[in-house]
């Protein structure tokens, strides 16, 4: 077993810069060589100086010389006589530029991204200069802490089958004792009470992290989830968040992985059953749909009936659903309640298949008109049949009275009588039916057709007024 958490590690680190004094070389300038070559020659100061005076006088070239004199004799022989054969000039050189970490838990120091297993700072200079890649001899060299600190940061540690433990710095693996790793693990309490589900004993791989406070009250914000194989799956839109947890070393760890709805239907049939028990409005109707389409038909269709048996709606992207499997045959172990409500978002045209799927929905007259004959039941063909024939002879009736006064001349004649009230109204009601019966007539629905008669019995009514004032 080969075990990777990321877990909060209290490491000390100090931030070491570190000072370098040395001699690079330079091209040597003319005054440079002049005078170089009068201390290497002459045999004191004094002469040396007379020599400056005898050539510069008191020019600003005086002081200079001298200065540089100063400097140049200080010099070992070896060094001046070096410039003379190299005419390489040496210049002191002071580099600030570095530093390191050291980490004293661990006896490691971090350089340029680079691991070492003990403190620089006890490296020979000429080694520290060949780390920092100075070549030349070493004057000087300066390391002073300019910074401490012990703040908890996250590290990823690994743990094997044999208890070894070790620490990631960098891309290298610092192994540490237990001891230590216990002294320097940050912990805080856990409700592990909460957790429901199955403390793993065994734990491999990566992504594995610190169970805290935080992580537990994440997973039980919300009641949309279930267990899996004893993990926390939290049921999201797009998929399914699984929570492993763990126990290593009496330490709490787990690791969060996600789970695809598209072809893992047990996944899909447990995430059902909780939107049946938390309710489906607490879910996104583009969610239900998903599980739905991702259950076999048969458990489709049982788990449409239990989370929507006593809703007043459904929503249109589950409807469609429901239809797109009513077409494609499956029309057995529907609740008639669901289909009730479906009927709201499917067209006409399929008010026959959800007859079909079960006949106690309950249809008005009007739908029952839409629906194929060959398949009603005896009682509700005997209704179409009653409610078609009272229509039928409400249509007759109509025509009726239109054809006896259409064939009478009467609408004509009134024009001949002085307006009132009555000639008005009548005149309105013959320009409403006359005509527009064989048009409009019998395409009428009930609602529609009793309206008509209504209007032609008022029409009859005032023809037989209108036929006595006309005799008068």
């Amino acid at each position: 077993m080969s075990l990777r958490a990321n877990l909060r590690l209290e490491l000390s680190k100090k931030l070491r810069k570190i000072t370098l004094k040395y001699n690079t070389f330079e091209k040597v300038t003319f005054d440079e060589y002049l005078i170089t070559s009068l201390a290497q020659h002459c045999k004191s100061d004094a002469d040396a100086f007379q020599y400056i005076d005898d050539i510069t006088g008191e020019g600003s070239l005086n002081g200079h010389f001298k200065k540089l004199y100063a400097n140049i004799a200080k010099f070992t022989k070896e060094q001046r006589e070096s410039i003379l054969q190299t005419s390489m000039f040496p210049v002191l050189k002071i580099d600030e530029s570095n530093a390191y970490e050291y980490y004293p838990q661990l006896n490691i120091s971090v350089f340029n991204k680079n691991v070492y297993m003990y403190d620089i700072r006890e490296l020979p200079d000429e080694e520290i200069a060949n780390l920092l890649l100075v070549n030349e001899k070493v004057l000087e060299c300066n390391i002073i802490t300019t910074k401490e600190t012990d703040n908890a940061e996250p590290y990823d540690v690994y743990f094997d089958d044999n208890g070894n433990i070790t620490v990631r710095i960098q891309k290298k693996q610092i192994k540490i004792n237990s001891r230590l790793f216990e002294s320097i693990l940050v912990k805080e309490p856990v409700p592990i009470e909460k957790y429901n589900g199955i403390i793993h004993t065994h734990a491999d791989g990566s992504g594995w992290i610190m169970l805290n406070n935080s992580v537990v009250n994440n997973l039980f914000e919300t009641t949309k989830y279930f267990y899996e194989n004893g993990n926390h799956c939290l049921i999201r839109n797009e998929n399914i968040r699984c929570t492993e947890v763990a126990r290593l070393s009496g330490l709490y760890i787990c690791r969060q992985t996600f789970i695809n709805y598209e072809g893992n239907s047990g996944i899909c049939k447990k995430a059902l059953s909780v939107v049946w028990k938390n309710g489906n409005s607490s879910f996104k109707p583009t969610l239900i749909e998903k599980l739905l389409r991702n259950v076999d038909e048969d458990d489709a269709v049982k788990y449409i009936n239990s989370i929507y048996e006593h809703t007043y709606s459904i929503p249109k992207e589950v409807a469609s659903f429901i239809i797109e499997l009513l077409r494609k045959g499956k029309r057995d172990g529907w609740s008639s309640n669901v289909l009730t409500q479906v009927m709201k978002h499917c067209p006409n045209r399929d008010y026959s298949i959800i007859y079909s799927a079960n006949q106690d929905v309950p249809f008005t007259i009007e739908q029952l008109l839409l629906i194929d004959k060959n398949i009603l039941s005896e009682k509700h063909f005997k209704q179409v049949e009653e409610y078609l024939a009272d229509l039928n002879k409400m249509k007759d009736t109509i025509k009726g009275i239109i054809g006896d006064i259409a064939s009478s001349g009467l609408r004509e004649k009134v024009k001949n009588l002085k307006s009132d009230k009555k000639t008005k109204r009548f005149s309105k009601l013959c320009n409403q039916l006359i005509g527009h019966v064989d048009k409009d007539l019998n395409d009428a629905n009930k609602r529609e057709t009793e309206q008509w008669l209504k209007d032609a019995l008022e029409l009859k009514d005032l023809a037989e007024v209108m036929r006595q004032r006309l005799q008068g």
